[in-house]
């Protein structure tokens, strides 16, 4: 099970603080000030969402390090939520008729506190409830009215946090649903506690027709994913018929094609060897099955806002689908693992979108055709550092689906620069040391239990351990 550790990685140093001032952490070390040393690569983003009509402005959600804005295509990122103290995003929405009003659903790696809002566009945030909730997974604001928001609970993201939760059943599981901008929240959908919501999706063009699919842990669930839709905004709910749904498939993923009256839905399904591709053109009532042939497709759906028939779905890549879901091919990032994770497309102009992956996130103006760098943001998501003793020392760390990565502490030019770290071969999550008596070697993990030594000289490595 891999545990997160640190994002990015911050050096502890005595820099004496300006005249009565104190250090963040105060107390034991007033004196201790952190300063980034990199890798400047990205890591992990887990959702995603820009300002339709604004080819500047887009926002992305971390696992475990917090939420991020850029306010020049991506060129630049800032933090906006060092605040309030939450680090694990689930969900980040922009509300359609103003983009000034955010909202945050948190838990992903790290148990949340439920839902954050801003009427500044991401400078100040407040909590607005459902902080039980522990996990977002869903977030929908209304086309018309900011301060109709629907949001849904579930396990989550990733790795520990998931167990964590799966383990504990919880009755604020499910779908709520606010109309006062989140000072009061109705649970409008509710199984049992153990059923966890996957998806929460409408077509985009109005606030109506909403639908939401649960994890079939319970018994309540019965056969097939369940899935469930509401015609009146989210105020009540009916479990649609899917016909044709494996009924041995334990969820599913899905998405409402605009334009088509909310009837072309899209499903995929995985979970005791049902996985596939399906749609639905009467509303979900009754699916086909458009492919089996999936490669390591098994994410969140997208439908392109004006073309029904094109579709995207998340995996190792990001795969497309240009005739309503009977192929699927890897349009984004390489079989092996970038691993694709959140798609949001501009409904204005769907030429531009920005992918979330465990790269980091990627802007395109060309509809995929090419995409900006993932050396823009410092989120790499680290797992176990560790140093050595030389002088400048050197700091490892293995990033997620990254590999590993060497910093020098400091430099002759004031900030750690791209060409002051480098890979020292290594699986994304394995331990790190230098060796003692000879620092020209350095050992890590490989993948299973291999161990691998590099050497700094040659810039070679090879298993010593297998």
């Amino acid at each position: 099970m891999k545990r997160l550790l640190l994002f990015a990685v911050l050096i502890c140093a005595f820099i004496p603080p300006p005249a009565g001032a104190q250090g963040k952490d105060g107390g034991s070390f007033p004196d201790m000030r952190w300063r980034l040393i990199g890798p400047h690569r990205a890591g992990r983003v887990w959702t995603v969402t820009g300002v339709p009509g604004n080819a500047a402005v887009y926002y992305i959600g971390t696992p475990a390090g917090s939420a991020w804005k850029t306010t020049n295509g991506g060129l630049t990122w800032s933090s906006m939520t060092d605040a309030i103290g939450a680090t694990g995003i689930g969900m980040v929405a922009v509300a359609p008729s103003n983009p000034n009003i955010l909202y945050l659903g948190t838990g992903s790696n790290q148990l949340g506190s439920g839902v954050y809002r801003s009427s500044d566009a991401g400078a100040t945030w407040q909590n607005v409830g459902l902080a039980d909730t522990k996990f977002i997974t869903g977030l929908l604001v209304d086309p018309t009215n900011p301060d109709v928001v629907l949001a849904s609970a579930g396990d989550g993201g990733n790795f520990g946090s998931m167990v964590f939760y799966n383990n504990n059943p919880s009755p604020a599981r499910g779908v709520y649903r606010t109309t006062d901008g989140g000072r009061t929240w109705a649970h409008t959908l509710f199984i049992d506690a153990q059923s966890s919501v996957v998806d929460l999706v409408s077509d985009g063009t109005q606030g109506r027709v909403i639908f939401a699919t649960f994890t079939a842990r319970s018994p309540n669930l019965q056969t097939g994913p369940p899935i469930y839709r509401s015609d009146d905004g989210g105020v009540s709910w009916q479990r649609v018929a899917a016909k044709g749904l494996p009924a041995n498939a334990s969820s599913a993923n899905v998405a409402v094609a605009a334009g088509t009256n909310q009837q072309r839905v899209y499903a995929l399904t995985g979970g005791r060897g049902g996985s596939g591709l399906y749609r639905s053109d009467d509303g979900g009532t009754s699916f086909t099955l458009m492919t089996t042939r999936l490669a390591s497709a098994g994410g969140r759906l997208y439908v392109d806002p004006k073309n029904p028939d094109v579709l995207y779905t998340m995996g190792t890549s990001m795969y497309r689908s240009i005739d309503g879901g009977k192929t699927l091919n890897a349009y984004k990032g390489a079989p092996g693992g970038d691993d694709a994770h959140a798609l949001w497309i501009d409904p204005t102009n769907t030429e531009r979108m920005i992918l979330g992956a465990d790269q980091g996130p990627a802007v395109s103006l060309d509809r995929g055709k090419s995409w900006s760098p993932w050396y823009t943001i410092p989120n790499g998501e680290l797992y176990f550092v560790s140093t050595d003793q030389q002088f400048p020392y050197r700091v490892y760390a293995a990033q997620q689906d990254s590999g590993t990565v060497s910093i020098e502490s400091r430099s002759d030019f004031g900030a750690i620069r791209p060409n002051d770290w480098y890979p020292v071969s290594g699986y994304e999550q394995g331990h790190i040391f230098n060796d003692l008596l000879n620092p020209r070697y350095v050992y890590s993990h490989g993948g299973g239990h291999t161990i691998v030594r590099f050497d700094r000289e040659t810039g070679q490595s090879g298993p010593v351990y297998t």
